[in-house]
């Protein structure tokens, strides 16, 4: 997946970073825009 390889590439050139996972049920708007793009399809 070229986005995740850029998204790693990117990463080791910051010295810090934190990476944070939030559930689909924390993140309401998030999720229901992914559902959208998802339906577009």
């Amino acid at each position: 997946m070229p986005l995740l390889q850029d998204i790693h590439i990117l990463a080791r050139r910051v010295s810090d970073i934190i990476w944070n996972h939030t559930l689909r049920e924390g993140n309401c708007v998030a999720d229901s825009l992914a559902k959208k793009v998802r339906t577009s399809l």
